[in-house]
């Protein structure tokens, strides 16, 4: 276990993106809270992705980054999993699909 403030953030903002675009859009609305989060660069950038790749990519480096974070410790995990979990209100979309993705990045992280 180790903890790294880098796969943190990396991690946070890609389960961001997971989450936004369970209903397979990224709205207004969520591009704000994303950009009030993580900046204007990261946001333009994770845009322009979207438009440009396939969202099994996407999925992908979601992934990816999950399976990074799987190693951190235990309560950096938590921190993951509580932070996420609070764009659950205000998600657009369905919340649904928005609870499975955050089953999802619990089981992802083993936690």
């Amino acid at each position: 276990d180790y903890s790294n403030k880098e796969v943190v953030s990396r991690a946070l903002m890609w389960g961001s993106i997971d989450i936004f675009l369970s209903d397979k859009k990224f709205s207004k609305k969520e591009q704000e809270i994303f950009k009030k989060n993580f900046g204007n660069k990261s946001t333009e950038s994770i845009i322009s992705l979207i438009k440009i790749s396939n969202p099994k990519s996407i999925q992908e480096k979601i992934n990816n980054t999950f399976n990074e974070a799987s190693k951190l410790l235990n309560k950096d995990k938590k921190k993951i999993v509580d932070e996420l979990t609070k764009l659950l209100k205000v998600v657009d979309g369905d919340k649904k699909n928005a609870e499975n993705v955050i089953k999802k990045i619990k089981t992802n992280l083993k936690i």
